[in-house]
């Protein structure tokens, strides 16, 4: 499963974000150590979620997050793709 995430700088670091995964965020002082963390993050917030939910959200396309957050996407910000390559029932498998 693989879940759209922005990528965006601020103040000299990075910060990824995922539209469909509220609360789910990362950070790093480049771009590659922000994606890096955002898979953690998405492990763990996939963690925690299926603790109360049966499934993970259905990711939302390429599409459809460009039209949803068409003008709240800050200038120079991208688009990445992030796997969750296995979700899991505890925080920090």
């Amino acid at each position: 499963m693989r879940y759209f995430a922005i990528v965006e700088s601020h103040d000299g670091e990075y910060g990824v974000s995922f539209p469909d995964l509220p609360g789910c965020v990362a950070m790093g002082a480049t771009p590659e150590a922000a994606l890096s963390n955002a898979v953690l993050a998405l492990r763990d917030w996939s963690a925690t979620y299926l603790r109360q939910e049966p499934l993970m959200p259905t990711p939302s396309s390429e599409q459809a997050v460009r039209q949803a957050y068409e003008g709240d996407i800050a200038p120079g910000a991208a688009l990445a793709l992030v796997a969750l390559e296995r979700p899991c029932l505890r925080v920090g498998c």
